[in-house]
């Protein structure tokens, strides 16, 4: 059993053949090197997680803080989540 501190180290561990097998989260996937297969878990033992944005009340930049939360929002910001595995559940 390894315990890591990032999903990209466990991923390299797979790699480099350090241990047999992890699960991480489906966009670590574009990570994947030559020694990894990827193996979906069946829809029943699947936990989704929703990951929010939102701007810190005491934010040092808060118009900068907007900007970047208004590209994310965007189809642009989307679409580059959805190109790395994510699945945009709420606009």
């Amino acid at each position: 059993v390894v315990r890591e501190g990032t999903v990209n180290k466990l991923v390299l561990d797979v790699d480099t053949t350090d241990i047999d097998a992890s699960i991480v989260w489906k966009t670590a996937e574009s990570q994947f090197g030559k020694n990894v297969e990827a193996i979906p878990i069946e829809k029943q033992y699947l936990i989704v997680e929703k990951v929010p944005i939102s701007i810190l009340k005491f934010s040092e930049n808060k118009e900068g803080a907007e900007k970047f939360m208004n590209f994310v929002l965007s189809d642009e910001g989307i679409n580059i989540f959805k190109k790395y595995g994510y699945e945009v559940i709420n606009k």
